[in-house]
C-alpha cells in the first residue's frame, strides 16, 4: 500500500503531540522542582496550579484536535488517522488520570491531615 501522494492531517499530528507533551514535560519538571528545592522539601501552590491548568488545557485541546484529525482524515482522505486515534485515547486516559489525582488531592485536604 503505496501512500506517497496523501499528506498527514496536521490536526491528528498536533494532537498526538499534545497527548505525548504535557506527561513528559510534567515528569521532567517534578524532578527539576524536587532537584532544585530538595533541601526544603517545600510546596509552591502558585507551580502546582499552573502545571494542572496547562496539563488540563492540553488534554481538551489535544482530544479536540483528535476529533477534528479523525473528521479532517475521512472527509479529504488524508494520513494519519491512527495518530489521531492514538492521540484520543492516549488524551482520554490522560484525563481519567487526572480527574482520579485531583480527587484523591481534595479528599486528602478535606481529611484534615
Amino acid at each position: 500500500m503505496n501512500d506517497s501522494g496523501k499528506t498527514n492531517s496536521k490536526a491528528a499530528v498536533a494532537a498526538f503531540i499534545l497527548a505525548i507533551a504535557p506527561p513528559a514535560l510534567f515528569l521532567i519538571l517534578e524532578f527539576l522542582d524536587l532537584f532544585i528545592h530538595w533541601h526544603s522539601w517545600g510546596y509552591n501552590e502558585t507551580y502546582a496550579y499552573s502545571l494542572i491548568l496547562c496539563g488540563a488545557l492540553s488534554i481538551l485541546i489535544g482530544i479536540v484536535l483528535s476529533i477534528v484529525g479523525l473528521i479532517n482524515c475521512s472527509r479529504h482522505n488524508l494520513k494519519g488517522r491512527g495518530l489521531a486515534i492514538a492521540g484520543l485515547i492516549i488524551c482520554i486516559l490522560e484525563l481519567i488520570v487526572a480527574v482520579i489525582a485531583v480527587a484523591i488531592a481534595v479528599m486528602y485536604n478535606l481529611g484534615g491531615r
